[in-house]
């Protein structure tokens, strides 16, 4: 039963993934190039005499390749791409007509709850599919998709899905229009999750009550809902009509969603790797040697620090010290939003903490806000969950010694303009940002998580076991750097430091770890 539900969940954050890409990728014939199946497309060749933002592209089509849809080939060093159709592909491209409505569902679901939502949209696409191959009625669940998640995130904040809910409601609770209800509640009907009793109330399938346990895995793709409306304008720049007429869409992601997500993600994670770190490091005799700090860069709502401090404080040796060798966490944000969230986390539980604003990929400016509150550099202890893929790229000064490793990844990495970055220049950014952050962390080391992409292939022999697509998608068209486990690794190495793998992690149908826990060290000289 929990197989069938979390593939149906895959398959939607799928549609979430590629629904607006295929969009903008048809309304522009690209892939209508495609439909001469015996031989590759040279898909520099469809290029001339349009505005396209080549990075975007490329994008494009890895995540069509992670479907299984498409395979890439490249060749001048990655300045031409080539594009077959796979059999998959074959079946697929005459069907990709039905995402022409997919931009409809997701204004729909980005203004959900809106006094005047739009409520304007065409035949349900999940009714009467009995009849349908399963290739069909899965790319009719991703058109809808967006709306189905952004409604089910909507039932769980409203508490009508949750573990200790009942198993039906009314349809009245939910604060939104009749019509956008109504066509909601359908959408539900037909996954096989609610059933109605004809006078207003709605009770839960046997699938239906295992929902609780599912939704929170929606809150990182709905959080980017923003980012999917413009990806046919990020690929396209002349596409601007739509971004004209929706000027509400004001940022590429929910932050308070996302950091939410986050920690919901440390919690069932990371805990466990990071708490086998903190024994080690908390458990020696000479507690004056101990850091005095934890600072978290990119600290969302403070689940981890809050954590990190009762497991010293209350796990620990230095926890029978504290009076005399005080701990303080300090929370490093970006973002205004997260920092906030931070400080009220760690104020309603008492823990002693700082916070202040900074990047990660401008560690000199985080030194200085530190050493501003009266923190010395080297009584530090420094985390980051998943924010050093979130750094600002920019082209390395001074280029690094990279040794005898040749950079070679298959994600697709984009500038802020929509250029691509090649492989090397973004090794030399990686190992680049390691050099920099030396002086911060030459004594007590950075524990690191990270999430890590991984191969096409891998993906596309996967699909409905995980939602890999999706981190490619919301981490390529927002700017993030996602790399291999491999090439991570290499490039903290080539920047001179030491890794203590704590713990790797893969999900299901992929071997390769996406996740990984390293304590890093370096003794070499800032």
């Amino acid at each position: 039963m929990h197989l069938k539900i979390w593939q149906k969940f895959c398959f939607l954050i799928d549609g979430m993934a590629i629904g607006s890409t295929v969009f903008a990728l048809r309304r522009y014939t690209f892939l209508q190039a495609l439909q001469n199946v015996d031989q590759s497309v040279e898909i520099t060749e469809l290029l001339s005499g349009r505005k396209v933002h080549r990075g975007y592209l490329y994008l494009a089509f890895r995540l069509l390749e992670d479907q299984g849809f498409v395979v890439r080939r490249f060749a001048d060093e990655g300045a031409v791409l080539h594009i077959t159709c796979t059999s998959r592909g074959r079946l697929w491209l005459p069907l990709t007509s039905l995402y022409d409505s997919a931009m409809h569902y997701l204004r729909t679901a980005s203004v959900l709850t809106a006094e005047e939502s739009l409520v304007s949209l065409p035949d349900c696409p999940l009714c009467d599919t009995e009849d349908l191959s399963e290739l069909e009625k899965r790319i009719r669940l991703h058109v809808a998709a967006p709306l189905v998640a952004a409604f089910l995130v909507h039932l769980y904040e409203m508490q009508i899905v949750a573990a200790q809910a009942s198993d039906s409601f009314k349809a009245e609770e939910l604060g939104m229009s009749d019509a956008l209800l109504g066509y909601c509640l359908c959408l539900l009907k037909d996954l096989g999750w609610v059933v109605s009793d004809g006078g207003g109330r709605w009770t839960f399938t046997e699938e239906g009550k295992l929902l609780s346990l599912f939704i929170p895995q929606l809150f990182y793709p709905v959080s980017y809902i923003n980012t999917s409306l413009k990806v046919p304008d990020l690929i396209f720049p002349d596409a601007g009509k739509e971004r004209e007429e929706h000027k509400e869409v004001e940022s590429h992601i929910d932050r308070s969603l996302d950091i939410r997500f986050s920690g919901l993600v440390y919690e069932r994670n990371f805990r466990e790797p990071v708490h086998s770190i903190l024994y080690t490091l908390f458990n020696t005799k000479n507690i004056a040697e101990q850091p005095r700090y934890i600072v978290d860069i990119g600290s969302g709502d403070g689940t981890l620090l809050l954590d990190v401090y009762r497991t010293i404080s209350e796990e620990t040796l230095r926890g029978h010290f504290l009076e005399a060798f005080p701990l303080i966490v300090v929370g490093v944000e970006y973002n205004r939003v997260a920092e906030e969230a931070t400080a009220d986390r760690l104020r309603e539980n008492n823990v002693p903490f700082f916070t202040v604003q900074g990047d990660i990929g401008q560690p000199e400016k985080i030194a200085e806000a530190l050493k501003k509150k009266g923190i010395a550099l080297d009584q530090v202890l420094h985390i980051s969950k998943s924010v050093i893929h979130n750094r600002i790229y920019s082209k390395a000064v001074k280029r690094p010694d990279l040794g005898g490793w040749i950079p070679r990844s298959d994600s697709v990495f984009i500038d802020e303009d929509g250029t691509l970055i090649s492989s090397l220049a973004m090794a030399e950014n990686l190992v680049d940002f390691f050099h920099r952050w030396r002086v911060l962390i030459r004594k007590h080391g950075m524990l690191v998580i990270e999430a890590h992409s991984v191969a096409p292939g891998m993906i596309a022999a996967s699909i409905g076991e995980n939602i890999l697509t999706f981190l490619d998608s919301s981490h390529g068209y927002s700017h993030q750097y996602l790399v291999e486990k491999e090439f991570f690794y290499s490039a903290v190495q080539a920047a001179g430091y030491t890794i203590q793998t704590v713990t790797e992690r893969a999900v299901s149908g992929v071997e390769t770890p996406v996740l990984t826990v390293n304590y890093l060290r370096s003794e070499v000289k800032g």
